[in-house]
């Protein structure tokens, strides 16, 4: 499970999950971002992982970080899908791109 963040550029998955993932966050490129909550010093892995929504193979370059739940990037998950917003009733509606 994740959450989709619209102010983030791309996926951030929390730092301890990369070990259980195969990647060990020594071999990741130490790069410096923004979030919500400051300046904050992140890992970059620079190959490709994948997640599976909506029977659609998504693939990412994610960030890992201190967060301790998964946010679903703009950039990179979002914009595999229409994304719609409905306030009144509390719900949400992703919709695959042909």
């Amino acid at each position: 499970m994740g959450l989709i963040d619209t102010g983030a550029d791309i996926t951030l998955i929390p730092e301890d999950w990369a070990e259980p993932m195969g990647i060990q966050i020594a071999d990741c490129e130490i790069v410096d971002g923004g979030s919500a909550a400051g300046s904050s010093e992140f890992r970059l892995w620079k190959e490709p992982v994948y997640l599976t929504v909506l029977e659609r193979e998504i693939e990412l370059l994610p960030i890992f970080g201190g967060y301790p739940e998964i946010l679903l990037g703009r950039e990179d998950f979002l914009s595999h899908f229409e994304f719609h917003v409905d306030q009144v009733n509390h719900r949400f509606t992703l919709t695959p791109y042909s």
